[in-house]
């Protein structure tokens, strides 16, 4: 669910052009961490934040340094992700694609 929030927040961001709502994302993303038993669960989540923040022309991997920041320097997955291969951390490489919506930009999975 919280996941599911990050990704909301991050096509949210998109739309409205709005960095907080990337910090959102990484807020509730940090705290799924916190509550999974496997990480990998929040690499989508964390792909398509990352590439939230390309598209409002944001530093991405600021972006991720300064949500750790924020939560005390205690989720070492926001510093690890931005240093992925471009590949590994895509959104094409977690099954979501940019699309639109009545509403206007939103990521969209594609399985």
């Amino acid at each position: 669910m919280l996941a599911a929030f990050a990704v909301r927040a991050a096509s949210i961001a998109v739309r409205h052009q709005d960095p907080r709502e990337i910090q959102a994302g990484h807020v509730a993303t940090a705290i799924a961490l916190d509550l999974t038993t496997d990480p990998r669960d929040a690499l989508p989540a964390l792909a398509v934040l990352y590439r939230a923040a390309e598209l409002i022309d944001q530093d991405p991997s600021h972006q991720f340094s300064a949500a750790n920041d924020l939560l005390g320097g205690q989720v070492p997955e926001l510093i690890k992700f931005p240093q992925r291969s471009p590949n590994d951390r895509s959104i094409q490489a977690t099954a979501y694609v940019k699309a639109n919506d009545p509403q206007g930009f939103k990521f969209l999975r594609t399985w």
